[in-house]
């Protein structure tokens, strides 16, 4: 699907939904000049496409000493797509870890994690190593996060 494919009724609909979720139907359908029907409708089509996956609160993390601690873990693995997915699983189920994604390169994977200290780092630095597979692993820990804004590009794409 490409953003050009959504009707403007239903862009109005998603740039209000990401920037408020908690907005009620009303509400919305002032802002985009339809009724409370419509805009109903339209939300539940888009849900039914899975354009809309989830509406969920944006939790400041930055607030919580327990999850100080940003860092992202690069990981060579063996080729093998069997031991891959069983790694993806393994790392699927720690509870720090908020990111994993597939990459093409020098590494096969980066996970992101959000932890208490290094100490609770360093547990997970070494699940991921010990995992049947992995080669190597680079850790990059956060220093100081100047932006982190998910939804800046859909915006963007949205407006336009």
């Amino acid at each position: 699907m490409k953003a050009e494919d959504l009707k403007p009724t239903d862009k109005k609909i998603l740039l209000n939904l990401i920037k408020d979720s908690s907005q009620n139907l009303t509400d919305i359908a002032e802002k985009v000049d339809a009724t409370r029907q419509t805009v109903s409708q339209r939300i539940k089509n888009l849900t039914e496409q899975q354009v809309i996956r989830s509406y969920t609160i944006d939790f400041n993390t930055q607030l919580f000493e327990d999850l100080s601690l940003k860092a992202y873990i690069f990981f060579r693995e063996d080729p093998n797509a069997k031991t891959r997915k069983e790694n993806e699983e393994i790392i699927l189920n720690i509870p720090q870890v908020t990111t994993l994604s597939r990459l093409y390169g020098k590494y096969a994977g980066i996970v992101e994690i959000l932890v208490k200290d290094n100490d609770e780092a360093d547990v997970i630095i070494d699940q991921i190593h010990s995992l049947k597979g992995i080669i190597e692993t680079e850790t990059y820990f956060v220093r100081k996060i100047v932006k982190d804004d998910k939804n800046s590009p859909i915006l963007k794409l949205l407006s336009s």
